[in-house]
């Protein structure tokens, strides 16, 4: 068999690759599966290391715009997450 080497990805790897990909994609299947990760990982999640990761990606925003959107009533449709990331699209430095 040999030696073999798992690399372990986290869910705040995966959930930083989504929110990222939402945002800078403009990929809204990204944004719907941030917000069933949110649902389902909720206060789990390692917050010391995923806001910087998102900061540095600039996508922070889109966290927290994606999370304001989990917690509302307001049903998640395509439409919305298109909307949601073109209003973080606009609020981008020269867009």
């Amino acid at each position: 068999m040999g030696d073999a080497e798992f690399r372990i990805v986290t869910k705040e790897v995966v959930l930083r690759d989504r929110v990222a990909g939402f945002k800078q994609w403009k990929y809204t299947g990204y944004g719907q599966q941030a917000i069933d990760m949110l649902a389902a990982f909720g206060d789990e999640l390692d917050m010391s290391w995923l806001a910087p990761e998102l900061e540095h990606e600039d996508s922070l925003d889109a966290l927290q715009a994606l999370q304001r959107l989990a917690t509302s009533h307001v049903p998640v449709t395509d439409r919305t997450l298109t909307d949601l990331v073109e209003q973080l699209q606009q609020r981008r430095p020269g867009a």
